[in-house]
């Protein structure tokens, strides 16, 4: 595997398991607290899936996949992928 590849493996993992277990944050008074993946997250999580060409999950084993299912648990959608070139791709 490539570090490329290694890269992008543990990223969508970490993107998974925000997307599952949420983050552990601060309050105002410094004590720890859990929260759920906020919009900025979810975000995050719908750009790489639509960046990675992803808009079904073909392989429900994958890491990728689940995410896209978690994903729309979540309420969100991904609009169908443009075959017009993007500034990701250009």
């Amino acid at each position: 595997m490539s570090l490329i590849d290694e890269i992008a493996k543990l990223y969508d993992q970490e993107l998974l398991r925000l997307l599952k277990d949420g983050r552990t944050t601060t309050d105002k008074t410094g004590n720890p607290i859990h929260v759920e993946a906020n919009a900025a997250d979810l975000n995050v999580i719908r750009q790489r899936l639509k960046d990675c060409g992803i808009t079904e999950a073909s392989d429900t084993q994958s890491t990728i996949s689940e995410t896209l299912l978690r994903l729309r648990g979540q309420g969100m959608s991904l609009p169908p992928i443009s075959e017009d070139n993007d500034h990701a791709v250009a």
